[in-house]
């Protein structure tokens, strides 16, 4: 399995620390004045079921464990990366009512993904519509037919 930064975890990820499957519940990235940040996420453990918040600095890496197909460099018996798609298609399970009078405008509202994922998306979208989102970012791309 190849690491990931910490930056980049969201809810619904899971990633490999000491040996242990956890599931990231919630992420805050938090920045005070100089100096690096911190994300801070609640976790639950996959074995044993235990909730934990977890706090890592910016920068700092950890394993990741998806049920994405995606391509393996291996050397001898060792994983050295794998290269993640830079946007994926998913499917908005839940939704606030569209607003009138916004149909064409730059006004997001939340919706959360088939993968539990909460993202801004434009006004107009619908549950069970489906959209591309930048895996790099966690943000709405497009709508996709």
């Amino acid at each position: 399995m190849a690491n990931i930064n910490a930056s980049e975890l969201r809810a619904g990820i899971v990633f490999i620390e000491d040996g242990n499957l956890w599931q990231v519940i919630t992420y805050e990235h938090i920045k005070m004045g100089r100096g690096s940040g911190t994300i801070k996420v609640k976790a639950k453990n996959l074995r044993s079921g235990a909730i934990t918040e977890k706090a890592f600095i910016t920068g700092a890496r950890v394993y990741l464990y998806e049920g994405l197909e995606v391509p393996l460099i291996v050397a001898g018996e060792e994983a050295l990366a794998i290269e993640l798609p830079n946007s994926l298609v998913y499917e908005i399970s839940e939704t606030g009512p569209e607003e009138k009078g916004n149909t064409v405008s730059n006004v997001y509202k939340e919706a959360t993904l088939s993968n539990g994922l909460v993202v801004k998306v434009p006004m107009f979208m619908h549950e069970g519509e489906k959209v591309k989102i930048d895996t790099r970012t966690g943000e709405y791309v497009e709508r996709v037919k």
